[in-house]
């Protein structure tokens, strides 16, 4: 099971700010569904974090590091979309 959580980048006063701050807090809601139901199953939930807001999230999800590892991104063939 992965579990995606998105970046915004929206200044105070964008008319788009405040849906990114309710999309934000329901993803985090979700996040938050997703590792309750991990925990009554028997799964232990992972959290792979990319960047710093992710990191941030996962560490109010109450998460905390294992320590750095190298990751790779494999590029996709000529013409191919990364996304399935």
């Amino acid at each position: 099971m992965a579990l995606a959580v998105l970046d915004f980048h929206f200044l105070a006063g964008d008319p788009l700010h405040e849906h990114a701050l309710l999309l934000f807090k329901l993803l985090r809601a979700v996040a938050a569904a997703l590792i309750l139901y991990c925990l009554e199953h028997g799964i232990e939930p992972c959290w792979d974090a990319a960047n710093e807001p992710s990191a941030a999230l996962a560490r109010q999800l109450g998460f905390h590091s294992t320590g750095k590892y190298e990751a790779y991104r494999l590029k996709p063939p000529e013409g191919k979309s990364a996304v399935s």
